[in-house]
C-alpha cells in the first residue's frame, strides 16, 4: 500500500494492525441492563412525551382502525399492524404504537413472534417493527425488554439495539451487544449496515484498539469498497488524529466510487486537524471528478478558506478570494439559499477574512431571505464585529436581537463586556 500524499506527521497511535479475528474479550460487558440515567436522555425523553400531547388526533385514529377491525371481528393482518407501527414510528407517537403493542398481545400470545399465522418471516418483521417504534420514541427500556425475549433475531433486530445504545448515550452497551452479536450470529452478510454504530460507540469510548479490530474484520469479510462504511472509518481515524490512515481508507475507494460524503468526510477531517490548504485541495479534486456538492460539501470548504486566508504567508495578497470563489460556486449550485449553515459559514468566512462589508452583506441577504429567530447567524455576525473591534456594531446588532426575541449566548456577551471595559 502506498503512503498517503501531503507529509503528514505520524499517527501516535500504532496503525498497521494484522488481520485478525474479532477478540471480543476486550469489550466491556454488563451482568444485566439497567435503564439508562443520562440527563440528556431523561431530556430528550420528557421532549418525546410533550410530543405525545399533540399526536391525540394520531392515537384516536389508531385506537379506531384497531376498533373499527375488532367490531367487524376481522383478523387484523400484519401489514396493517406494520404500517400503523410505522406512523407511530414516524411521527414519535408511543401512546399508539404501545397500544398496537397491547392490541397485538391481548388478540394473539404473549410472544410477540408467535402472534401471527405462518410465514415466520411476518413474525420477525413486527418484532423489528416494534424494536424500531420504542427505540425511535426514546423508550429503550421497552426495547430491550422486548428484544430479551425475542426467541428468533436477525441482523436488522441487532443494529436496531446497537444504533439505539449509541444513540441514547449507552456506547458500551452497544459494543456488548455487537460482541453478542457475532457470537451468534452465523450470517455476517448484513455485518456492514451495522458498522457505522459500532465506530461511533468505538469513538464514544476512545477504544481506538477495538475500531481497529473491527477495521480488520471489515477487511476479512470484504467490505472495504463500501462508501458508507468508509465514511465511517475515515471519521474514525481522523478523531484519533490519525490522517494517514484516513487518507489510505479514501484511496482503496475506486474513484469511480467516490461520492459526494466520502469527499466531505475527508475534508471535514482534514478541517478539524487544521489542514485547511489541503481541504481546498481536495476540494478542487472534488470539482475536477464531477462529484455533486451538497451544503456540508460548501460550509466545510468556506471554513477552511477562512482560517486560510487569515494564516497564510500572502494574507494581504488572498483577502478573501478563495471564499469568494467558493461562494461563487455555491451560487452556481443553489445551495446558499436552502442551507442555512452556508449563510452562516458565508458571514463568518468573510468576516476572519477581514472583509466587514462582505460580511455583513451575507448577513443582511440571510435575514432577508429566512427566518430571523434564527441565533446562529447572529451569532457569527457578532464574533465577527468583536474580532475586528467594531464594538459599537457589536452593540447596535444586540439591541436589534433583543427587538427580535434572540437571546444572545452569554458567552458572547461577557467577551463584549470585558472588551468595552477595556477599550
Amino acid at each position: 500500500m502506498s503512503a498517503p500524499v501531503y507529509g503528514l506527521p505520524k499517527c501516535s497511535y500504532k496503525s498497521t494492525v494484522k488481520v485478525a479475528t474479532l477478540d471480543t474479550t476486550v469489550i466491556p460487558r454488563r451482568p444485566s441492563y439497567t435503564p439508562i440515567q443520562s440527563q440528556q436522555v431523561r431530556k430528550k425523553m420528557n421532549d418525546n412525551l410533550k410530543e405525545n400531547a399533540s399526536n391525540s388526533s394520531n392515537n384516536n385514529r389508531v385506537v379506531d382502525v384497531l376498533r373499527l377491525m375488532d367490531n367487524m371481528h376481522f383478523p387484523i393482518p400484519a401489514d396493517m399492524y406494520a404500517s400503523l407501527l410505522k406512523e407511530c414510528t414516524d411521527i414519535k407517537d408511543i401512546v399508539g404504537g404501545a397500544q398496537v403493542h397491547a392490541h397485538m398481545m391481548t388478540n394473539h400470545h404473549t410472544n410477540i413472534q408467535h402472534s401471527l399465522p405462518p410465514p415466520p418471516p411476518r413474525r420477525l418483521l413486527l418484532a423489528n417493527r416494534l424494536l424500531l417504534m420504542y427505540a425511535s420514541c426514546g423508550h429503550l427500556d421497552s426495547a430491550r425488554q422486548l428484544f430479551d425475549k425475542m426467541t428468533i433475531k436477525d441482523s436488522i433486530s441487532w443494529l436496531i439495539m446497537i444504533a439505539a445504545h449509541v444513540d441514547h448515550y449507552s456506547p458500551e452497551e452497544a459494543l456488548h451487544l455487537f460482541s453478542r452479536m457475532m457470537t451468534q450470529q452465523q450470517r455476517c452478510q448484513d455485518l456492514k449496515l451495522s458498522i457505522p454504530s459500532v465506530l461511533r460507540a468505538c469513538i464514544h469510548t476512545e477504544d481506538f484498539g477495538l475500531g481497529k479490530q473491527v477495521h480488520c474484520l471489515v477487511f476479512k469479510l470484504g467490505h472495504t469498497e463500501d462508501f458508507i462504511t468508509c465514511t465511517s472509518f475515515i471519521d474514525l481515524y481522523a478523531k484519533f488524529r490519525c490522517l494517514n490512515d484516513s487518507q489510505r481508507v479514501f484511496d482503496q475507494v475506486l474513484p469511480c466510487r467516490r461520492d459526494t460524503v466520502t469527499w466531505t468526510s475527508l475534508m471535514v477531517a482534514y478541517c478539524k486537524a487544521g489542514y485547511f490548504e489541503v481541504v481546498i485541495e481536495l476540494f478542487k479534486k472534488m470539482s475536477r471528478a464531477g462529484v455533486k456538492k451538497n451544503g456540508f460539501t460548501i460550509s466545510t470548504v468556506l471554513r477552511a478558506c477562512g482560517r486560510f486566508s487569515r494564516g497564510a504567508d500572502d494574507y494581504e495578497n488572498d483577502r478573501g478570494l478563495c471564499g469568494k470563489q467558493v461562494h461563487a460556486d455555491a451560487i452556481k449550485l443553489g445551495v446558499v439559499e436552502s442551507h442555512l449553515y452556508v449563510q452562516c459559514s458565508l458571514v463568518a468566512m468573510y468576516g476572519k477574512c477581514g472583509l466587514m462589508k462582505d460580511s455583513r452583506m451575507a448577513f443582511d441577504w440571510r435575514e432577508c431571505s429566512s427566518k430571523r429567530n434564527d441565533d446562529v447567524c447572529w451569532s457569527a455576525m457578532l464574533n465577527t464585529y468583536m474580532q475586528h473591534g467594531s464594538y459599537k456594531e457589536a452593540i447596535k446588532l444586540l439591541y436589534l436581537m433583543k427587538n427580535i426575541g434572540i437571546e444572545p449566548p452569554e458567552s458572547i456577551l461577557n467577551s463584549l463586556r470585558i472588551a468595552c471595559a477595556g477599550s
